[in-house]
C-alpha cells in the first residue's frame, strides 16, 4: 500500500519544522517546539572557529636537566675462594666428573649425606655439580670430603 506525504510551509523553515514534527511521531519522541515565524534572511549563521592547541614556551636560556647517572655497585668476592684456588695448579683442579663421582660416594654412604650435597650446592649458587665453576672445585671437593 503506497502512502504519500505532502509537507508545505510558506518557506522552507516552516516546512523543515512540520518535517521535525512527523519524524518525531514516527519516533515516538516529542516533537521540539515551534519556534516563531522569522524568515531565513534574518537568522545568523554561527560558525565556530576551531580551538587553537595551547603550546608552552620555551625558555632560551633554560638550563638542561640531565638524569642522574648511578655508578653500579662493586662486585663483592669472596677472598677465601680465591686464595685457595690461586695457589692450585691447573691440574689439581677435580673435573666435573670428579666432583659427581666423589658426590655419590658421600650419598651412598649415608643417605642423610645426599641432603647434604644438595646443601652444600645451594651455598655454592649451583643447581647441579657440573654448574660448579673451576675456581670453586678444590673447596667443593675438600667440604664434599668433610661429609664423607
Amino acid at each position: 500500500m503506497p502512502v504519500q506525504i505532502h509537507i508545505s510551509g510558506e518557506n522552507a523553515e516552516q516546512a523543515i519544522q512540520e518535517f521535525s514534527v512527523l519524524s518525531a511521531a514516527f519516533v515516538g519522541t516529542v516533537a521540539p517546539a515551534a519556534t516563531p515565524d522569522v524568515s531565513a534572511k534574518s537568522i545568523p549563521v554561527v560558525t565556530e572557529k576551531p580551538k587553537q592547541k595551547r603550546q608552552t614556551a620555551k625558555v632560551e636560556n633554560e638550563p638542561e636537566v640531565k638524569p642522574e647517572v648511578k655508578p653500579e655497585p662493586e662486585q663483592v668476592e669472596e677472598p677465601d675462594l680465591q686464595e685457595e684456588d690461586a695457589s692450585e695448579d691447573p691440574e689439581d683442579i677435580p673435573s666435573s666428573v670428579d666432583l659427581r663421582a666423589k658426590a655419590q660416594e658421600v650419598s651412598k654412604a649415608d643417605p642423610a649425606n645426599r641432603a647434604k650435597v644438595k646443601e652444600l650446592l645451594d651455598n655454592f649458587g649451583c643447581k647441579n655439580i657440573t654448574e660448579v665453576p673451576e675456581n670453586k672445585r678444590v673447596q667443593f671437593m675438600a667440604e664434599l670430603e668433610k661429609l664423607a
